[in-house]
């Protein structure tokens, strides 16, 4: 990890300005959106509810 402590100066990249941080940022928003296979909150969460009731009903049964 370099620190920029020597060389043409500046700040570390570590105290890098927000610009940089927001390239970050939208590579975290896209892999989000693309975990979330294009579904908002609302679907997300009835399908993770109903994944979840399969799931109880599949382990209840006697083997």
């Amino acid at each position: 990890m370099a620190l920029n402590l020597e060389g043409k100066g500046g700040l570390p990249y570590v105290l890098s300005p927000a610009s940089e941080i927001g390239e970050l940022s939208s590579v975290f928003s896209s892999a989000s959106r693309m975990f979330n296979l294009g579904l908002d909150a609302t679907e997300k969460g009835l399908l993770d509810a109903g994944l979840f009731g399969a799931e109880v009903i599949g382990c209840s049964l006697p083997q």
